[in-house]
C-alpha cells in the first residue's frame, strides 16, 4: 500500500509540474478506487473485486458465501437474491420447506 501511495504522489507531482490540468483525486473514482491523471481524463485503479472505468462495477455475489444448500446467487456481493433448490427456502436458502 505504501508503494502505491508513493507512486500516486510522484505521478500527481509530475502532472502538476507540467501544467497539464487539474489533478484527479479519490472522488473521481467510486468504491475507494485510487485516481491517476487529470480530472478531464482520470485513470482509476480499482480496489480488489471492483472494475469499470470509474470502479463502478461491484463484484458478483458468491454462491458459497451468500447462499446455503447449493442455492444459486444472482446479483452483486452487496445486493443479491438466492435461487433455492427444491426443499429449501428463505433469503439465503437456509430454511427447509415445511419445517
Amino acid at each position: 500500500m505504501l508503494s502505491t501511495v508513493l507512486i500516486l504522489s510522484l505521478f500527481s507531482s509530475a502532472i502538476a509540474q507540467l501544467g497539464l490540468g487539474q489533478i484527479c483525486d479519490r472522488t473521481d473514482c467510486l468504491n475507494r478506487g485510487a485516481c491517476l491523471g487529470m480530472k478531464s481524463a482520470p485513470l482509476c485503479l480499482c480496489d480488489i473485486g471492483y472494475s469499470g472505468a470509474r470502479c463502478e462495477l461491484e463484484p458478483p455475489c458468491s454462491n458459497l458465501i451468500a447462499c446455503t444448500n447449493n442455492g444459486i446467487c444472482l446479483g452483486t456481493a452487496r445486493n443479491f437474491v438466492c435461487l433455492c433448490n427444491l426443499g429449501f427456502t428463505g433469503s439465503n436458502c437456509a430454511l427447509p420447506v415445511g419445517k
